[in-house]
């Protein structure tokens, strides 16, 4: 059992395995009602996105491509940018957490959840850049002020890619990463198998970056490590034992990130559904880190 206290997560350095040789220990009938639950959500997240289909997107559903930003709220208070995974929308995922923020903190800050370059099926550089040249354009405007990446899935690499790109930056930017792939998939793994297929499929940029333990992989991970000196990050880190996309859960954990929070792994969520299960955390958590910030 995970105990809110985990020892895996104590000191910021665990094993990569750790939370993977954690959950071994957990009891058989333990396992199967967590596997079962988690497939139950995952069905019925899905018969609850159905109707998302035929409704507009909120208007913060952006393209970040767009040359010329246009920055509504008026004294805003931060920045908040919500980025989906691979081959998603931001209309069936980030826009809950848009209508969540919008609810809580109405008129309180900038608010964009970008339909990312190609879906994210492409290199890191690419789908990241656009959203850096937008996130550039915001601060353009209101330097000082503070800014939350969400990231789920690819969504949460692109987003530490983003926060890399601004290290000479004097900012303080949040990054929560949501199932985070890391350090690679065993299902991709085992989807390269199939080389007919796989090209068809994915790019070959995916394919390098999701393999387990891929020097790019590595490299990213290095950098998030490296020490900020000019600003402040605050990084997060959530995943679940339950992940269909990502066996090898611990790879939505990068290690010995500074300062970094490692939540306990949500036990009964699917790679899908954890992203909506965690909603209110992460925003409660958010709106007193956003609160907490110092606007020069």
């Amino acid at each position: 059992m995970f105990s809110a206290v985990n020892p895996a997560f104590g000191e910021h350095h665990y094993t990569l395995r750790s939370v993977e040789e954690d959950y071994n220990e957990t009891p058989l009938i333990e396992k199967v009602w967590d596997v079962f639950c988690a497939v139950i959500r995952l069905i019925l997240f899905y018969i609850m996105m159905l109707p998302k289909m035929f409704f507009r997107a909120p208007e913060e559903c952006v393209s970040p491509t767009t040359k010329k930003h246009e920055w509504k709220v008026e004294n805003n208070k931060g920045l908040y940018v919500i980025i989906h995974g691979l081959n998603g929308s931001p209309k069936m995922t980030a826009a809950s957490y848009v209508k969540l923020i919008k609810k809580d903190r109405p008129g309180i800050y900038e608010i964009r959840a970008p339909h990312v370059y190609k879906k994210g099926n492409c290199s890191l550089k690419a789908a990241a850049t656009p959203i850096i040249q937008m996130i550039g354009s915001y601060l353009a405007e209101n330097p000082g002020k503070p800014i939350h990446l969400i990231g789920t899935s690819n969504g949460a690499r692109i987003a530490a890619h983003v926060e890399l790109a601004f290290r000479k930056r004097s900012v303080d930017i949040r990054v929560t990463a949501i199932a985070g792939v890391f350090f690679g998939s065993q299902r991709v793994e085992r989807f390269k198998n199939f080389k007919r297929i796989v090209p068809l499929v994915l790019h070959k940029n995916i394919i390098e970056d999701f393999s387990v333990g891929s020097k790019r992989a590595q490299m990213l991970i290095e950098k998030m490590q490296e020490p900020v000196t000019v600003g402040s990050r605050s990084y997060e880190f959530y995943g679940t034992p339950n992940d269909e996309s990502i066996p090898n859960f611990s790879s939505c954990f990068p290690k010995d990130i500074p300062e970094a929070i490692y939540h306990p792994p949500v036990k009964g969520e699917s790679h899908v559904t954890l992203w909506n299960s965690i909603r209110s955390k992460v925003l409660q958590d958010s709106y007193k880190w956003m609160e907490a910030q110092v606007i020069t």
